[in-house]
């Protein structure tokens, strides 16, 4: 099912406002195919490649892993569309055995080397680029690393990327004794779709105030209704009930109502942030969201790690991307 969230479109055709487009990509493992389909049908169709259209990407988990290659506009969404499908996906999803973490993140590791080249350090991403990672010691709370900043900048590409991508479950945290504590995957906070720290950075940057124009596209990597129905729920007694809603909740395999909710609500409100705009009550601003989802994903494709569904998420990620405002990704 196309997307069914709403779009809030708040700008002035013809204005010479300063155009800035921000790029959000949620965590998807293995499912992360969906969202490249989306920036490959969108490379086509503009003639430019991510780093050409977009100013900024924020991303978040197996997000990372698509924009730590784009983003050094080494190749394009649809060759490495093409990695992902021939081998790629398998080699990152297949189980080690019987052990936790079930994968190998050298496997991402590795094939960066090959297509990119390694070391290659933050600092070398084309646009300004944003990976989120979740400490689990000292603070407890999701870390930003901008590829602008000194220090962040320094980090190699595929160690920010590893971070951002480490759940717990599926790759392991990462270790880091230089700053006490272990790295998880992003999304074990509440960005797994870091869209309200997109709108931050683009606030922080002047580009939300009057003489600019700038459009959030938030790609996301689908979801299933996770939600009870109401004459369901009213059937058993407390217990049942209890057991429904924590499985419902929380799910190793794909994150379940926590994942899901946290998409749809940052979704939500940018969308209300973007149809109020109007900071000097002249129409002398602008800020539009566009979004792309599967709603109503099917329970059985709804899995981290079903690299197997690949050409299904693929295929359904170039029909998602035709939904979306090109003219809204365009300069002029």
């Amino acid at each position: 099912m196309i997307c069914r969230l709403p779009k809030a479109l708040n700008y002035q055709q013809g204005s010479a406002l300063q155009k800035h487009v921000v790029v959000v990509g949620e965590g998807a493992g293995a499912k992360i195919i969906f969202i490249s389909a989306m920036l490959e049908y969108l490379e086509k169709q503009l003639g430019k490649t991510v780093v050409e259209w977009s100013d900024l990407a924020v991303t978040t988990s197996a997000s990372s892993v698509i924009f730590s290659v784009l983003c050094t506009d080494r190749i394009t969404a649809a060759q490495f569309n093409q990695i992902l499908l021939n081998g790629f996906l398998k080699d990152m999803f297949t189980p080690k055995g019987l052990s936790i973490p079930r994968y190998n993140r050298e496997a991402y590791v590795e094939e960066f080397k090959k297509v990119v080249g390694d070391p290659t350090y933050m600092n070398e991403s084309l646009i300004p680029l944003i990976m989120t990672s979740f400490s689990t010691c000292t603070d407890g709370l999701t870390h930003f690393f901008k590829s602008w900043e000194d220090e962040d900048g320094k980090m190699k590409m595929t160690e920010a990327a590893c971070r951002s991508f480490a759940a717990p479950y599926f790759f392991g945290e990462m270790e880091d004794d230089r700053n006490q504590t272990f790295w998880a995957d992003g999304g074990l906070g509440i960005f797994n779709l870091p869209a309200m720290n997109a709108y931050a950075q683009a606030r922080a940057n002047g580009w939300l105030n009057p003489g600019h124009h700038t459009h959030f596209l938030m790609l996301g990597g689908g979801y299933s209704q996770y939600w009870l129905d109401f004459n369901q729920a009213k059937k058993g007694g407390e217990v049942r009930k209890l057991f429904e809603q924590g499985l419902n909740f929380m799910n190793f395999e794909d994150g379940g109502l926590a994942r899901a909710s946290s998409t749809v609500e940052q979704i939500r409100l940018m969308s209300f942030l973007a149809s109020t705009y109007d900071p000097a009550g002249i129409k002398s601003a602008a800020m539009t969201v566009d979004c792309g989802t599967w709603e109503d994903m099917p329970k059985d494709l709804d899995k981290m790690d079903n690299w197997k569904a690949c050409q299904v998420y693929y295929q359904h990620g170039l029909e998602v991307a035709k939904t979306l405002d090109l003219g809204l990704l365009k300069r002029q």
